[in-house]
């Protein structure tokens, strides 16, 4: 089978045209703290994005990369659960899933899921978790750990054994995950832009491709028996955070990453600009719905309706792209509907 061709370029501009440095007039609301003069990039540019919110500003000056990664790692205290539940499953609150029954056979679910992901957060909340990267031996033990799953040694005995999704088998999943990853930190490494103090905005700006481009080959690669949404939504929040950034509240942790790119195959993935777009914008929509809860202390995707009894999600994005701005944006074609108890899945 051929190898995936390169995603980006160096400097990511074949796919980041929709998301470059703008500035408009409008005001907006930072940090509960005031009105700023005008909108800024979701980035920051080179100032970076956290002189926004002052109080986390101050939390991390004068900290080192892995001291800032866990404090922002940090930054929605309670609230933290958002980023690992779907917004579109916020209305029921942190233990939605507990109760929760899979639509397919077999498949784990309960409050175990969370417990998992509250595990890992208190994990990634000290600044030793931060000082080493992501390898597969990292990913296939993280998958094992939300499984429940008893395994020895590096756990690769957890890769897909039965030849679903791209008909590869165990160990090509594994060497084509390596490969993955190898890609990613070699773009990463490649990127000069400095990590700032203040948050890193031009870092970020230019990572952000690469991020969705890793976590968008997570799904469609499909290493792992089960359990693939909880460790790519752990790349792709903790990734967010070491290249100076902050984690998202995506509507979405689940299907929405296949809807936001349609008809992109593994093996043909090229430098196709708009799917790449697309993929920044679902990402961006989640970035910003994080701004949301920091600033607001409540989920992106409220106010919460109830229908037939039931307390539903509100679709909502919250990044435009046109503006390059955390402020109202149109209607995605990749929205799912809001979260069923009858089929969470």
């Amino acid at each position: 089978m051929d190898e995936p061709e390169s995603d980006i370029q160096a400097d990511g501009s074949n796919c980041f045209t929709s998301v470059m440095l703008q500035q408009t007039s409008a005001p907006h609301s930072f940090d509960g703290s005031g009105i700023s003069s005008s909108t800024e990039h979701w980035s920051g540019g080179a100032k970076g994005w956290i002189g926004r919110f002052p109080k986390l500003e101050v939390a991390v000056n004068g900290a080192t990369h892995a001291e800032r990664c866990a404090a922002i790692w940090k930054a929605l205290a309670e609230n933290h659960w958002m980023k690992f539940i779907d917004g579109r499953a916020h209305a029921g609150g942190p233990h939605v899933f507990d109760n929760s029954i899979s639509s397919h056979p077999g498949r784990p679910s309960g409050k175990k899921t969370f417990e998992k992901q509250d595990r890992m957060y208190d994990e990634f909340s000290k600044k030793e978790a931060w000082e080493s990267r992501w390898t597969v031996d990292k990913l296939a033990a993280l998958n094992v750990f939300y499984r429940d799953i008893d395994c020895r040694g590096p756990c690769t005995e957890m890769f897909d054994q039965a030849n679903s999704k791209l008909n590869l088998n165990a160990s090509a999943k594994k060497s084509r995950l390596t490969q993955i990853l190898e890609e990613y930190h070699s773009a990463i490494d490649a990127i000069q832009a400095p990590m700032s103090d203040r948050g890193g905005g031009t870092h970020i700006q230019h990572a952000l491709p690469y991020i969705a481009v890793l976590y968008h080959k997570l799904a469609l690669l499909h290493p792992f028996a089960d359990g693939n949404s909880r460790t790519r939504t752990m790349v792709l929040q903790t990734e967010l955070v070491r290249q100076g950034g902050h984690p998202a509240v995506l509507w979405d942790n689940y299907w929405g990453i296949y809807k936001a790119c349609p008809g992109t195959k593994l093996d043909t993935y090229g430098p196709v600009s708009t799917a790449c777009e697309q993929l920044q914008v679902f990402l961006l929509d989640g970035w910003c719905g994080w701004e949301t809860t920091y600033n607001t202390n409540a989920s992106p995707f409220s106010p919460f309706v109830e229908v037939n009894g039931t307390l539903l999600s509100t679709p909502h994005s919250a990044y435009n792209a046109g503006t390059g701005v955390c402020e109202d944006g149109p209607e995605r074609s990749f929205w799912q509907v809001p979260f069923d108890m009858n089929h969470p899945d």
